[in-house]
């Protein structure tokens, strides 16, 4: 007869005492942003919406909402968790949405630039001085070695 196991073969990672420093990097998101978005190789199929960044209570984590609107696709809706890795020293947003993705991407902020980079998309944005409106790019890769322009965004806090 086997016999029963009592301990855990994989115990849970140690908990965290406090938030991470470098999570508080993004605080310069936190509230509710319009957000727009221009396709150059496609001009007609125009995006507009709205994004929330929040602190999940404690600081753990930032709870990134988006929900806007294609000419072409119609709506897109999302979610992601951002909380701070330690083994891969970053920043890391567990995204999901409406059409059925789910990515990770890497996310900081350092001199004002902003970056969402994952294997198959990455954005770069940019602050204002008043850090009240970020302008970027989305860029794509089918091999994550060659990428392509996607399209231009601007965030402008509400």
């Amino acid at each position: 007869m086997p016999q029963a196991v009592t301990e855990a073969k994989n115990p849970a990672p140690e908990q965290q005492s406090k938030p991470a420093p470098e999570l508080m990097s993004l605080e310069v998101l936190i509230g509710n942003w319009r957000n727009d978005l221009e396709f150059k190789n496609n001009p007609e199929n125009k995006g507009t919406g709205s994004i929330t960044y929040e602190w999940l209570e404690g600081g753990f984590f930032l709870i990134h909402r988006f929900d806007q609107i294609f000419t072409k696709e119609g709506s897109h809706k999302g979610i992601s968790i951002i909380s701070y890795d330690k083994e891969s020293q970053s920043c890391v947003s567990h995204f999901f949405d409406n059409q059925g993705n789910k990515r990770e991407y890497k996310v900081s902020i350092q001199n004002d630039i902003f970056k969402f980079t994952g294997p198959w998309e990455r954005y770069t944005g940019e602050f204002s001085e008043d850090k009240n409106t970020i302008t970027g790019t989305w860029e794509y890769s089918k091999d994550s070695v060659n990428w392509q322009y996607l399209c231009d965004a601007k965030q402008t806090r509400l």
